[in-house]
Order: structure tokens, then C-alpha cells, then sequence
């Protein structure tokens, strides 16, 4: 029965103890930083603040699976290992708690993923929704700044948003029918400006990530929540001011936007409506402002911010490999003592 301690009580500790520890780290630097900012009311810093909270739950994950496989393939002990390793050096202890590990990260990760490919689809459109249909296709083949998005677009008379961009692996855009039948062309022409711009910036798989960080740790769910609704705040004003550049007209956008107002979802999503009130008169706000004073095009310069991304998270799994593996020795030590008192009593 000792075998089995840590394999299945050590993933619970990871969770219940290292990622907690790690949101807190995170939301500590989140709120240095924003002391930092400058007090304009607009969200700064926002490819940081994404990265913090992914990190807060994606970096202790990585390194105790990484330091799991460690000693498992080397067959080196825990300090305080109560279980022998098996036959040629194996560490079965540690090879059972890396597999229930990532079978835990698998399976908070699933549901996600499912229900982004679940997305419901008209079996047999009505002839409103064909008809909105037929409409868009029309604006998007005579406006060249939208020919990505032909093939697309779907309308659904049952879209639980009025308009959103979703899907990981094929992403595409949602239009309920009664909202892009309430728009004139040039607002529903707005709206799908702002979509592709979360296209473009890969939104659905960024809001993907980011809901799964949050899945794994709730307690970090809890701290980090305010941090995350500043950065889909970030993403939208974002999208609302490339979709400008891009030829969308800002008033029309404000109207597409108001329009799709509505109380926050239970889960963001890369959305045009979905944001507080508050952020909604924001957003309005600078659209009519770009309305007078169009904002320019911003030369965009390689980032290293991928590579940089990359390679912290190859650091991240090779620092198990030629440092000491403290953690998930304390992780044993703590799942360990934590039977013997339930034992005891």
C-alpha cells in the first residue's frame, strides 16, 4: 500500500499546495506591475500579464512532471523513500506519479477542449439564418480586407452568443441570426473586423490556454481573476483598434458593439460583447474618439516573445534534469506524513 501514496496523494499536493503557492507569486508581480501603470484607465503590459497567469499553473506542472520522469528513467531514490524501486534501477513511485499527474492535466484540459469542438451547428438552418448567411457572404466577397474570413462564418438561430469567435483546432466565427439581422452592413462589417482580429492573433487558443491554467488551479482561478479580466479587456480595445486600421468604421463598430452588449459569460471568450458595462463605455468611448482622429498603423517589429516563451519552458523541464528535485521530495515527504496521521488516528 506504501507504493501507492505518493503516486496518487503527490498529484493532489501539486495542486492543492505548489500551483496555490505559484498563483500567489504571480499575483504578487501582477500587482507590483500594476502599481507601476500609468493611470490612463487602459490596461498595459497585457503579453506579460498573459504570461504570468499561464505560467502561474503551466511552470510548477511541467517541472514536477519533468522531475517525476527524472527519477523515474535515472532510478535515483527520494530522500525519504519508503517504497524500494524495482528490478534494474526503475522507480516505479515516480513513474506512477508522473502518469497520474498528466493524466490529471489531460483530464482538466479535456473538457475544454471538447467543448470548444462541441460548439452546437445548425443541423437545418431556417431561412432567416441561410438568408443572413447569403448577406455576409455577399459583404465578405466585395470587401477585400475581409476575404479570410469566407468559409468562416456561421449563422445559427441558437448561437449562445451574438457574436464570438471560437474553436482551437478550426476555428471559425458564430453569429446568432437575430443580431446580424439587427445590423446594418456596415455595423455587421465592424463586427467581423473585430472577429478576425482575434483570428489573427489567435484568440481561441490563447483563451484556451488560459482556461485550462485556471482549471488546474482553483485557488488561482479565485486570485488571478481580476489579472485575467484585464487582459481580455486588453485583447478587445486591442481588436477594436486594429479592426479601425483595418477599414471597419469606428461608429459602426460602437453600435455593433452596443448592441451585443449583455451581462459578463460564465467563462470569457474572445467575444465583441464580452466585457462589463464598464469596459463596454470604454471601449465605446475610444471608438467615437477614433471616429474624429483615425488611429495609425503601428509598425510591428519581430518579437522575441515566442522564442523567449519557448525557451523558459524548455528551461523549465530541463532544471529537473542538473539541479536538486527538493519539491517533489517535499511533495513525498508531505503525502507520506499525511497518511501516517490519518493512520495514527
Amino acid at each position: 500500500m506504501n507504493e501507492a501514496i505518493f503516486p496518487l496523494l503527490g498529484p493532489l499536493l501539486v495542486v492543492a499546495v505548489a500551483l496555490p503557492a505559484s498563483a500567489l507569486a504571480a499575483k504578487a508581480v501582477l500587482f507590483a506591475l500594476s502599481r507601476l501603470e500609468p493611470r490612463t484607465g487602459l490596461p498595459q503590459q497585457s503579453a506579460l500579464r498573459y504570461a504570468l497567469i499561464v505560467a502561474s499553473s503551466a511552470a510548477p506542472l511541467a517541472w514536477f512532471l519533468s522531475a517525476g520522469l527524472h527519477q523515474a528513467e535515472s532510478g535515483e531514490r527520494l530522500i525519504i523513500c519508503a517504497a524500494h524501486g524495482a528490478h534494474g534501477g526503475v522507480n516505479l513511485e515516480a513513474i506512477g506519479f508522473s502518469m497520474v499527474l498528466s493524466a490529471l492535466i489531460v483530464g482538466l484540459a479535456l473538457p475544454i477542449l471538447l467543448r470548444e469542438r462541441g460548439r452546437p451547428r445548425a443541423a437545418a438552418p431556417s431561412a432567416d439564418s441561410a438568408l443572413q448567411l447569403r448577406r455576409i457572404d455577399e459583404l465578405l466577397a466585395g470587401r477585400p480586407a475581409l476575404h479570410a474570413l469566407r468559409g468562416m462564418v456561421a449563422v445559427d438561430d441558437a448561437c449562445a452568443t451574438p457574436i464570438a469567435t471560437a474553436g482551437v483546432v478550426a476555428p471559425r466565427v458564430l453569429l446568432r441570426t437575430s443580431f446580424a439581422r439587427a445590423l446594418d452592413d456596415e455595423a455587421l462589417c465592424a463586427a467581423l473586423h473585430h472577429e478576425l482580429e482575434h483570428l489573427r492573433g489567435q484568440d481561441p487558443l490563447r483563451y484556451f490556454l488560459v482556461r485550462w491554467a485556471l482549471a488546474v488551479n482553483p485557488l488561482g482561478r479565485v486570485l488571478l481573476r481580476d489579472e485575467l479580466a484585464r487582459w481580455v479587456l486588453a485583447r478587445e480595445l486591442h481588436c477594436d483598434r486594429a479592426a479601425v486600421v483595418c477599414g471597419a468604421s469606428a461608429p459602426a463598430l460602437a453600435q455593433a458593439l452596443v448592441s451585443a452588449a449583455r451581462p459578463p459569460p460564465r467563462e470569457p471568450q474572445p467575444a465583441l460583447g464580452a466585457a462589463h458595462a464598464d469596459a463596454i463605455r470604454l471601449r465605446v468611448g475610444l471608438l467615437l474618439a477614433y471616429a474624429d482622429r483615425r488611429p495609425h498603423a503601428t509598425a510591428q517589429p519581430w518579437s522575441l516573445r515566442p522564442a523567449v516563451a519557448f525557451l523558459g519552458f524548455v528551461l523549465v523541464l530541463v532544471l529537473p534534469h542538473h539541479a536538486s528535485t527538493l519539491p517533489l521530495d517535499t511533495i513525498h515527504r508531505l503525502s507520506e506524513r499525511a497518511v501516517a496521521r490519518l493512520a495514527g488516528h
